[in-house]
């Protein structure tokens, strides 16, 4: 189930979960591509490599941290102008405004990238 077509994600690359069915398409942005292997990073007190629909991918698969477009659009105000610093802008804008956007952990090769038609 493995694949190398996302092997070098930066901040703000787009991407969709390629186990979603179809109906529930939902655009992501990268915010942190690196954070650690599935194994060793935590998903709401389970390892994401346990977490329930990534049982079958590699447990040392990098997790990349995403947000969904649809919050950003709704609570960021221009965050496609700070694309390429995404991650920053996002503490920035939760420091001034006190608005978190939440981030989700998933295995590197549960992801797509995708043509980005934001930009």
């Amino acid at each position: 189930m493995t694949e190398n077509n996302t092997n070098q994600l930066s901040v703000g690359d787009r991407l969709v979960d390629k186990d979603a069915d179809p109906e529930d398409f939902s655009a992501m942005r990268v915010i942190n591509p690196n954070v650690g292997e599935a194994k060793n990073v935590d998903a709401g007190g389970t390892p994401v490599s346990e977490y329930p629909g990534n049982e079958d991918y590699p447990e040392t698969d990098q997790v990349v941290n995403v947000a969904f477009e649809e919050s950003l659009d709704s609570l960021v105000n221009n965050w496609e102008d700070h694309i390429n610093r995404l991650d920053e802008h996002l503490e920035e804008f939760a420091d001034q405004w006190h608005v978190k956007v939440k981030r989700y952990p998933y295995p590197r090769s549960r992801l797509k990238k995708i043509p980005d038609t934001k930009k």
